[in-house]
């Protein structure tokens, strides 16, 4: 068999550090945490949507929609209510 000659493999147990954030990725929120930034001039889009082009913004006080290049004034719909992936668009 083999031999025990007492020797334990060493563990080196290393600092945890903190690493940095490169490309964080923006806070999600619900529909109505997202209404709340048009209040405040933010622009809203949903992940889900095909690009940034599309997204809502308030303007005089009415909810709008830019989409293909034009706002319009934006009817919501149950899946606007529902969806969780919505972000505020950087500035």
């Amino acid at each position: 068999m083999g031999e025990d000659n007492g020797a334990q493999a060493e563990t080196q147990v290393f600092p945890r550090v903190q690493l940095p954030v490169v490309n964080k990725a923006p806070a999600e929120m619900d529909f109505f945490e997202a209404l709340k930034q048009t209040i405040d001039g933010k622009k809203i889009t949903r992940l889900g949507w095909e690009s940034n082009a599309t997204f809502g913004q308030m303007i005089k006080n009415e909810l709008m929609i830019f989409i293909r290049g034009e706002y319009h004034s934006w009817t919501i719909v149950p899946g606007d209510i529902t969806a969780t992936d919505w972000i505020v668009l950087p500035e």
